[in-house]
């Protein structure tokens, strides 16, 4: 028989054991905590870099001028008395029946059914007068798309800049720089991009072990100057892309600036650190999603110097075409 000391002993080993197997699994809650916040930030960290050096590989939306010229003017609205037509066949078809007879009621029958036809008409008049303000918006737009259209394939410059500044296709490719001036020809865009400096690239790696555990180190400054060569030939490509997209040019060069000292005055100023000259043809050619942005420098006329261990240093505009 089990005496009172004895199930209390039995009632405190249970309660340890209990006890126990709750830190248990306290702790292993804890490591899968521990491990879902490290992947979360090295997933983070992954995909801010992944993002600065691709940002050659988003395709944006092509304006496709000459469809846009040769689109159809919109139908004109025309009025029907479709609901008044319908509300008339209901009052010549009404018969009064028995009790409309006993109790009076057709005159009141055919008051409402008449009035039901002025509703009718009405309503159609709402329809037409809505369908006619959709028209008119329509016509607008058409008309002023079919005007700038027949002035951009005709190469007029002025008419590429109304676009840039009615479409702004730069506004939110922040990461690829602060601010850009454009000039224009027939067939040709010359791009001026104040880049990010170095500083957009972290100064630090992170990697998960083989248990799961976040580690961060130290990137090194032959890694992080590379990162940057991509970051910037990327965002090279990125504008020449939106270039091409918007308008119907040939050629764009694109400038790649940055401040760094002038050794002539000592001064910081907005110098040139990569030039090139894209075609659209050739940009056309490349598979933009599997090549190294920097190495794709290699299919254009380029003026770029890049040290591994000191970066870029300052050159001159690339010689346009004669």
């Amino acid at each position: 028989m089990t005496t009172t000391k004895g199930f209390v002993r039995e009632v405190e080993r249970g309660y340890k054991r209990v006890k126990k197997e709750q830190l248990r699994q306290d702790k292993i809650a804890q490591k899968e905590y521990e491990k879902r916040e490290a992947k979360k930030l090295y997933n983070e960290w992954n995909f801010y870099i992944t993002d600065l050096i691709t940002l050659h590989d988003s395709f944006p939306i092509i304006m496709n001028w000459k469809e846009i010229n040769n689109r159809a003017e919109p139908i004109q609205a025309i009025r029907t008395d479709k609901n008044e037509i319908k509300a008339k066949i209901v009052l010549e078809k009404f018969k009064p029946n028995f009790f409309h007879k006993i109790f009076k009621l057709t005159e009141s029958v055919i008051g409402r059914l008449k009035s039901d036809i002025v509703k009718a008409r009405l309503i159609d008049e709402d329809i037409y007068n809505g369908e006619l303000k959709n028209y008119d918006d329509q016509f607008l737009e058409w008309e002023t798309n079919k005007n700038l259209s027949k002035k951009v394939l005709d190469k007029d410059v002025e008419t590429y800049k109304e676009v840039m500044e009615l479409h702004q296709p730069f506004t939110k490719l922040n990461k690829c720089g602060s601010n850009f001036q454009i000039g224009f020809a027939e067939d040709f865009i010359d791009f001026d991009l104040h880049i990010n400096n170095i500083d957009i690239i972290p100064d630090f790696m992170r990697t998960l072990t083989s248990t799961g555990k976040l580690s961060e180190k130290d990137m090194p400054k032959k890694k992080q100057f590379k990162l940057y060569q991509d970051h910037i030939c990327s965002s090279v490509l990125r504008i020449a892309n939106e270039c091409f997209a918007i308008l119907p040019i040939k050629n764009t060069r694109i400038n790649a600036l940055s401040e760094l000292v002038n050794p002539i005055n000592g001064n910081l100023e907005n110098q040139v650190i990569l030039s090139v000259f894209i075609p659209r043809i050739t940009l056309q050619k490349l598979n933009l999603k599997q090549i190294d942005p920097s190495e794709a420098m290699k299919n254009f006329n380029c003026e770029m110097k890049f040290n591994q261990t000191s970066g870029f240093s300052i050159v001159s505009k690339v010689d346009l075409p004669k």
